[in-house]
């Protein structure tokens, strides 16, 4: 419903009864609120809303009643996975990567086969979701490796089919960590290596003429 609500309406009358749902009685109702707390993250802009989806999707993650909620743990990371790429830039790096990668690496030591798949997929699902997100180096560095790495463990000991898909991510963000170390106007650096990579190879022949041969 909320993708057909007006955001006033969603601010009067929708969240506050989603936080009254959260704080039901019965668990799988409080579960079934994280999917719609994560429609409205997608779907609305008014800042007094999203700050209080925030508050209530970090309750979650930090009451220590849900330390050991499997099926909490699953949906959260499933509704980041989801509203992770259309979030709001601080949000995403200031609350998603770092849950994720703290989830990861909790993983990693889940004695229950059963459920570290289940955490593992969807974090592969979350990982896949936000690799098409722009991140800063520090970000990468902080949050973005150490998860994947901390997956890349899992998947090679219950899920080996992905494990080329995860290890190829690390590739791609340890290689734009490597560019981006470059030394002040390492741009105009790396435009200057790869036009001299060029010129050798073309035994410093008349760049242009590339661009003009015959069709």
């Amino acid at each position: 419903m909320i993708k057909g609500v007006n955001e006033t309406l969603v601010s009067s009358r929708v969240v506050p009864a989603l936080v009254t749902l959260s704080n039901d009685q019965e668990m799988s109702v409080r579960i079934a609120t994280i999917p719609a707390l994560g429609a409205i993250i997608e779907n609305i802009s008014i800042r007094e809303v999203l700050d209080r989806v925030y508050m209530q999707l970090q309750m979650f993650f930090d009451e220590p009643s849900y330390r050991d909620q499997h099926a909490v743990h699953v949906e959260l990371i499933s509704t980041l996975a989801r509203c992770g790429p259309s979030a709001e830039p601080k949000f995403r790096d200031e609350f998603i990567l770092p849950r994720l990668a703290a989830m990861a690496s909790a993983n990693n030591n889940m004695g229950n086969e059963t459920k570290r798949t289940d955490i593992a997929m969807q974090l592969f699902e979350a990982y896949s979701a936000l690799s098409c997100c722009s991140l800063s180096e520090q970000l990468i560095a902080e949050a973005m490796l150490p998860g994947l790495r901390c997956l890349k463990a899992d998947m090679e000991a219950i899920a080996a089919e992905h494990q080329e898909v995860v290890s190829a991510m690390l590739r791609d963000y340890q290689q734009k960590l490597e560019a981006r170390s470059l030394t002040p106007g390492s741009t105009d650096d790396l435009k200057a290596t790869v036009m001299s990579k060029i010129k050798d190879t073309t035994s410093k022949a008349n760049i242009g003429n590339i661009f003009n041969r015959k069709k």
